[in-house]
């Protein structure tokens, strides 16, 4: 299961883990962006593999409805946004919640109100995992690190103009792709069998790596 699926990351995830063969359900706000992607899917001949519903994630009744709708589109979910009564419920399956920038606490200049919901999120999600440690719920978070997606582009106008040189030398040197973020992400989640686990891209030691190849290239 994906939400958000209708751009950036999250549909670059969806597409992952069709193309690995999931049957996938997945949600967004806009019904129109969810009947363009599924037209798209069906043409590719994935359309008996995947379930598209427009829903709120923020909204508790519309994400009960999407995961009425899936569950009976394909009777069980196993991978990541879904409800996690749900869930339970179905008695196994696994939840992962995206990080971001503030996942780690740490101050990021002009993102205080994303880093404080991404902050309380970790919290979360550490919170729920021991919670989960005796069933066969799995409970863990991802952080992907830097995707160029719209998220991003977006903020862009807001990096005061004196930063906006540094900041996108800083920002080249460490964003992915969507799609090979959402590579990575299909590849950890589906061979991890660990409740509470933190799947990080960016390690501090990656970081370095590439901070130095931008520094030594020509």
């Amino acid at each position: 299961v994906v939400t958000g699926a209708s751009q950036g990351l999250g549909r670059a995830l969806l597409d992952a883990f069709v193309a690995r063969g999931y049957c996938v359900s997945f949600c967004a706000r806009r019904a129109e962006r969810i009947a363009e992607i599924t037209a798209a899917l069906t043409a590719d001949s994935h359309g008996d593999r995947i379930c598209g519903h427009a829903a709120d994630i923020s909204a508790p009744t519309e994400m009960a409805a999407f995961w009425q709708v899936l569950s009976q589109r394909f009777g069980t979910a196993t991978a990541s946004g879904v409800p996690l009564a749900g869930t339970r419920a179905q008695g196994f399956g696994s939840l992962y919640n995206m990080g971001g920038a503030g996942t780690d606490g740490r101050y990021v200049r002009g993102m205080v109100g994303y880093g404080t919901t991404k902050c309380a999120l970790q919290y979360l999600t550490d919170g729920l995992a021991p919670e989960h440690r005796d069933t066969n719920v799995l409970v863990g978070s991802i952080s992907p690190g830097l995707v160029r997606t719209e998220t991003v582009a977006r903020g862009i106008p807001h990096i005061p103009p004196a930063m906006r040189a540094s900041r996108f030398e800083f920002m080249n040197a460490i964003a992915e792709l969507p799609t090979t973020s959402a590579a990575w992400i299909v590849a950890q989640t589906s061979s991890n069998r660990r409740n509470g686990v933190r799947l990080v891209w960016l390690t501090r030691r990656r970081l370095l790596l590439r901070l130095l190849q931008r520094k030594l290239r020509p």
